[in-house]
């Protein structure tokens, strides 16, 4: 006596009627049902990503990290900019006004002297000091030896030059001078050593009054500037 019959379960039934179907196809259509078949299985081994790390690398990084990330490298944090305000900050007010002074200073210099002179590219002579030379000479044919950078004398602008020229007895010598311009003519002809030693002290003395100047508008400015903060004028930086 034979023992029964199992009937076949529903996976076996599926897998058969899937091995007819799949004996069926054509070659063609096999390759591509076992290449679907890999594709789901290597998606499926693959899964989800099982750390907190997998699934925050492709999340761009916060404001926190980036702070962290700072500070381990001894950064200290970046600060939050005044955006929307529409107010200046503490030190711009600060540049702004201290800018402003000294571009007073520079424009008194200006009007007091005028425009720098260019000194000639052929043989480095500022044109006023050929013109006076010319105008003021026994003989205006003189020899040029030498012409040196032009100067910032404070209320003058000079140029030390070293000419040959003819005296009043027709004999050439040699001579040095300093020209001292203003606003494109020479005012002054300075041949003594020691008027030349005082008018560069006197630049110099300029020079270190103008430090000062500076400095006292930086110090008014910067309390200005404090003010402005507290009466919510300005914001601080």
């Amino acid at each position: 006596m034979q023992p029964p019959r199992k009937n076949p379960g529903l996976i076996t039934l599926i897998a058969q009627a899937f091995k007819q179907w799949f004996m069926g196809l054509s070659g063609t259509g096999k390759a591509w049902v076992v290449g679907i078949g890999v594709v789901v299985i290597f998606g499926a081994l693959s899964g989800p990503p099982n750390s907190k790390d997998e699934v925050d690398a492709g999340k761009p990084a916060s404001k926190t990290d980036l702070d962290a990330k700072r500070s381990s490298l001894g950064q200290p944090p970046k600060q939050p900019e005044q955006r929307g305000t529409g107010k200046r900050t503490r030190s711009q007010y600060i540049a702004e006004a201290t800018q402003a002074y000294a571009a007073e200073l520079d424009a008194a210099k200006l009007a007091a002297r005028g425009d720098a002179p260019k000194p000639s590219e052929w043989d480095g002579i500022c044109p006023e000091v050929n013109r006076y030379l010319k105008a003021t000479l026994n003989d205006p044919d003189f020899d040029l030896v030498k012409c040196y950078e032009v100067l910032d004398l404070g209320e003058y602008w000079g140029q030390m030059v070293q000419y040959r020229a003819r005296n009043g007895f027709g004999a050439k010598v040699m001579a040095v001078h300093l020209f001292l311009i203003q606003h494109g003519e020479v005012v002054r002809q300075v041949g003594d050593v020691k008027e030349i030693e005082r008018l560069v002290e006197q630049k110099k003395k300029a020079e270190k009054l103008t430090v000062r100047k500076l400095g006292a508008a930086l110090e008014k400015a910067q309390q200005e500037a404090d003010s402005m903060v507290r009466k919510g004028i300005l914001v601080k930086d």
